[in-house]
């Protein structure tokens, strides 16, 4: 176990850090019309940013 822990965590955080960047390219090429229904995740998405 204390090998796969640090593997595990990377693999995690790579998978973190690719959805970050698909979301924000998503919101930034998307026009706000049609990113309405999908207000209530990227709110959350930029307080998450704000902390990192």
């Amino acid at each position: 176990m204390p090998q796969m822990a640090p593997l595990w965590w990377s693999t995690l955080f790579m998978m973190f850090i690719l959805s970050m960047i698909m979301v924000s390219i998503a919101m930034y090429f998307l026009p706000q019309k049609k990113s309405e229904s999908m207000m209530n995740a990227p709110l959350e998405i930029k307080n998450m940013k704000l902390m990192w």
